[in-house]
C-alpha cells in the first residue's frame, strides 16, 4: 500500500523531496507537470506462521523459473497471518502523523477484506508503544535475525480491531 501526494512543481517552491524525480504524472491531460509522489508505504506478505519469521520475509531464489510456485519462503497465499515487513514514511515528512494514517487505513482494509486472522510485525523496542496504540500486543523478543536482529514480535487479531469513526453530518459514524 502506498500513500501518494500530488505535487505541482511550480507551486512546490522550497519543498524538495527525492522521490519526485522518479514519480509518475499525476493524471493524464494535466499540463502543469503534476506528479504523484510516494510519501509513505507498507509492504506485507501472508504467512502460515503466527509471527513474522526470517522465512516469511525471504523469497525463493528460483521465483522466475519455478512455475509450481510452491515454496516455504516468502508470501504464502493460504496463510492466515499478514506479516507487515515495512512501514516507512519519507524522512522529510516525519512528525506529520502519516504513519498513523497509513497504518489505520491498512488495518481497516485488512478487516474489511477478511483475508487473514491476524496482522503481525517485528519492530525495535522504541516502536512498541506506537504499535500498541493500534491494538498490537508485544509477544517479547523475536527469533527473526533479519538486519542483525534485536526485534520484538507484535501481533493483532484483525477482527478485534476497534471500530473507527468518521465525521458525518450531525456527528460521528462507526465504520
Amino acid at each position: 500500500m502506498g500513500l501518494f501526494c500530488t505535487i505541482v512543481p511550480a507551486k512546490a517552491q522550497g519543498f524538495e523531496i527525492d522521490t519526485f524525480e522518479t514519480a509518475h504524472p499525476a493524471e493524464t491531460g494535466r499540463d502543469d507537470g503534476s506528479r504523484s509522489v510516494l510519501i509513505a508505504h507498507i509492504v506485507a506478505t501472508k504467512s502460515h506462521d503466527t509471527r513474522v519469521t526470517d522465512a516469511s520475509m525471504d523469497y525463493p531464489r528460483d521465483f522466475r523459473t519455478n512455475k509450481s510456485k510452491h515454496s516455504s519462503l516468502g508470501h504464502q497465499e493460504g496463510g492466515k497471518t499478514v506479516c507487515l515487513h515495512s512501514l516507512a514514511v519519507h524522512p522529510k515528512l516525519h512528525g506529520c502523523h502519516l504513519g498513523k494514517l497509513i497504518l489505520k487505513a491498512y488495518l481497516q482494509q485488512l478487516k474489511n477484506a477478511d483475508i487473514a486472522e491476524r496482522c503481525s510485525l517485528i519492530c525495535q523496542d522504541y516502536l512498541i508503544p506506537f504499535y500498541e496504540r493500534f491494538g498490537f500486543e508485544c509477544l517479547g523478543q523475536s527469533s527473526a535475525s533479519f538486519g542483525g536482529g534485536g526485534w520484538y514480535d507484535m501481533t493483532l487479531k484483525i477482527q478485534e480491531l476497534p471500530p473507527y469513526h468518521v465525521r458525518v453530518a450531525g456527528g460521528w459514524r462507526r465504520v
